[in-house]
C-alpha cells in the first residue's frame, strides 16, 4: 500500500511488486497508528514500529513495558502507537537494551 501512496499519504490505484522498505529513514505514510505486541530491542520488527510511531515515542513505551512488567512476544502485551504528530513527552534517550520480563 505504501507503494501506491504518493507524498501526502495520498493512496493511488496500482499494481505490481515494490522496492519500498518501510523504515525511519523512509516512514510510513499512510498509516498512522500500529498496534503490535512487544519484542526484544534488537528484533528488526522494532524498526517498522519506529516507522510509524517514531523513535522518541517508542523508546518512551518501551521503557514503561519494561518498567512494568509487560509480557512479551506473540501471547504477551500489546501495545497500540500511533503516528509521531502528538507525542510532546517522548524525552527518553536510553537505549533498548533492558531485558523484557519473562
Amino acid at each position: 500500500i505504501e507503494s501506491a501512496a504518493d507524498e501526502d499519504g495520498t493512496v493511488h490505484p496500482a499494481a505490481g511488486w515494490t522496492e519500498v522498505v518501510i523504515s525511519a529513514v523512509r516512514p510510513a505514510r499512510v498509516v498512522d497508528g500500529l498496534i503490535t505486541g512487544w519484542h526484544n530491542p534488537d528484533a528488526s520488527h522494532l524498526l517498522l514500529v519506529e516507522s510509524v510511531a517514531g523513535e522518541a515515542l517508542t523508546q518512551v513505551a518501551y521503557d514503561e513495558a519494561v518498567a512494568h512488567r509487560y509480557a512479551w512476544h506473540e501471547f504477551g502485551d500489546a501495545g497500540l502507537f500511533l503516528g509521531v504528530g502528538g507525542c510532546r513527552t517522548c524525552t527518553s534517550s536510553s537505549p533498548r537494551t533492558a531485558t523484557p520480563a519473562p
